[in-house]
């Protein structure tokens, strides 16, 4: 690729970091979670996981879906840095003491004591999270290595804590304070990297007008952002409620393989995503040959890893979590498969977004979150964790596919999607990238 286009170098330099970064997270992250789920068991592992859904579906409404708007902003308009990043700060730090406290509102409202008391722990990671305003300036400069390095510095920090823990065979409530603690450390590690390097004549202003106009930009974005949290996170929301923490623990135990990938996947693509919107607006012929280069690269590798995790998921379970974790296979080999679908889903968001599409993305999402949770009630009671995670696949397939289908304005990016899996253009691609770098 970089010798077919080598304007793509910056781009690709740190796609390398973010995915590369992430590739060694992931791993030692499986490592830990494989000795904490071992420790705690299916129960209380997912008594951890359940607090931690709940907090992840609330930090997504603090979010109010302004990454995608400041990250295009800032890449349009770089020289009103200062007001923009203020203005969303001071946003996000308002939403973000809201979210903490509806955090320990919920808490309170849980009968079971081992889910409050953590959930109190973790309701301070939704306001720490406001430091992301400041690190979507290094995203839309294409230069997120030190944003990069103040997150690796946290996490091992983190995961040395809980393997800690567990020699010290500590209470559930101290693996929850350890999220809190890696969630502060990227903070400050966030405003210590940004006072540094962000010019010394731009100072953060707040202005209530770009406060107002980012409200109106990104809400269709935090309804997009709310749904898709829903139909990934309410699956353990509901597996809690109607299963019990034990199918939570034995879900959560195949989510962290399967969104090893995931997670890779988001890390890659927010990253290349703000060069190619750059592209939209200099020649459109090139950001739609970007887009479909990119779906193609990333679906091809994807379904390799996923057609390995779905036939190898018994043994990859067993090896890391132990027979307890059983029933966790099942839950793999399924939910496996929604990876080709975040790419898509992925990819087709930042289409929408440079196209001021906002909407559709919005459509898209509650069109998911609304199967998901209708299938959930249907499937989870009969099948439990296995039922969980079909309900996801199919919520998937019928937001990134269904929805495009239904729309006129969508179909053009779902024929992109099906040529991602149409062999002979993928072959074709293949030749044509072998000729540019020899």
């Amino acid at each position: 690729m970089a010798a077919r286009y080598p304007e793509l170098g910056g781009i690709l330099e740190n796609a390398g970091w973010l995915t590369g970064s992430r590739i060694l997270r992931l791993l030692l992250s499986l490592f830990v979670v494989a000795v904490m789920a071992r420790y705690l068991g299916p129960a209380q592992y997912g008594v951890l996981h359940f607090a931690l859904a709940i907090v992840a579906i609330v930090s997504s409404v603090a979010g109010l879906g302004l990454q995608g708007v400041i990250v295009r902003s800032l890449v349009r308009d770089e020289d009103s840095a200062g007001t923009l990043l203020g203005s969303a700060l001071m946003l996000r730090l308002g939403s973000g003491a809201l979210g903490s406290l509806t955090c320990m509102a919920i808490a309170l409202l849980i009968e079971n004591p081992d889910i409050r008391q953590v959930m109190s722990l973790l309701a301070v990671m939704v306001l720490l999270g406001s430091s992301e305003i400041l690190a979507f300036w290094f995203e839309a400069r294409v230069k997120s290595r030190p944003i990069i390095i103040v997150q690796l510095l946290a996490f091992g920090c983190a995961a040395i804590s809980k393997l800690c823990l567990v020699l010290w065979q500590a209470e559930l409530a101290l693996f929850g304070l350890v999220f809190v603690l890696e969630s502060l450390l990227v903070a400050l590690g966030t405003v210590r990297v940004f006072s540094q390097v962000f010019p010394t004549g731009m100072q953060l202003r707040v202005n209530t007008a770009v406060m107002r106009q980012l409200v109106r930009d990104s809400w269709p974005l935090l309804v997009s952002s709310m749904a898709i949290i829903i139909y990934t996170r309410a699956d353990q929301v509901m597996l809690g409620q109607i299963a019990g923490s034990a199918g939570v623990g034995q879900y959560s135990a195949a989510l962290s393989i399967s969104e090893f990938w995931y997670l890779l996947i988001v890390a890659f693509s927010t990253s290349v995503m703000p060069g190619i919107i750059r592209l939209h607006s200099e020649n459109r012929h090139l950001f739609l040959e970007r887009i479909q280069l990119t779906l193609d690269a990333m679906v091809s590798v994807t379904t390799v890893v996923v057609l390995a995790l779905s036939l190898l998921a018994p043994i990859i379970v067993d090896l890391l979590f132990g027979p307890a974790y059983q029933e966790a296979g099942t839950v793999l080999a399924i939910h496996a498969w929604t990876s080709i679908f975040v790419v898509w889903g992925v990819i087709s968001n930042g289409w929408h977004l440079a196209e001021d599409r906002q909407r559709l993305a919005m459509e898209r999402a509650l069109l998911g979150a609304a199967a998901n949770i209708g299938l959930n009630l249907v499937l989870i009671p009969r099948y439990g964790p296995a039922g969980a995670a079909v309900a996801t696949l199919c919520a998937q397939l019928f937001a990134t596919m269904g929805f495009d289908l239904l729309r006129a304005e969508t179909r053009a990016m779902l024929r992109m999607k099906m040529l991602s899996l149409h062999l002979p253009h993928l072959l074709a691609q293949y030749r044509i990238l072998r000729r540019a770098s020899s």
